[in-house]
C-alpha cells in the first residue's frame, strides 16, 4: 500500500458525494422540522435511544471483559 501526505479533495469528494448529499438532506429537513413543529414532540423520541444505548453499553462492556479474562488466562498459561 502506498500512502501520501497529501489528499486530493476532488477524490475524496467523488468517493463519498452520495452520503455526503444524503446527510445533507436528512440534516436539513430534521432542522427545518424542529424550527417549524413543536420542540416537545421530539423530547418523547430520545426514550428509545437512552434504552438502547444502556444495552449496548452493556453489552459492549460484558464482551470487553470477557475477552480481557481469556487474554489474561492465556498470559498466565
Amino acid at each position: 500500500m502506498i500512502l501520501t501526505k497529501k489528499m486530493d479533495v476532488r477524490k475524496l469528494y467523488s468517493h463519498t458525494k452520495r452520503n455526503l448529499w444524503f446527510l445533507v438532506i436528512i440534516c436539513s429537513i430534521t432542522s427545518i422540522s424542529i424550527y417549524y413543529t413543536d420542540r416537545t414532540a421530539f423530547k418523547a423520541l430520545s426514550f428509545p435511544n437512552g434504552i438502547i444505548g444502556t444495552a449496548l453499553a452493556f453489552l459492549i462492556g460484558f464482551r470487553n471483559n470477557s475477552a480481557y479474562d481469556r487474554w489474561w488466562e492465556a498470559r498466565k498459561i
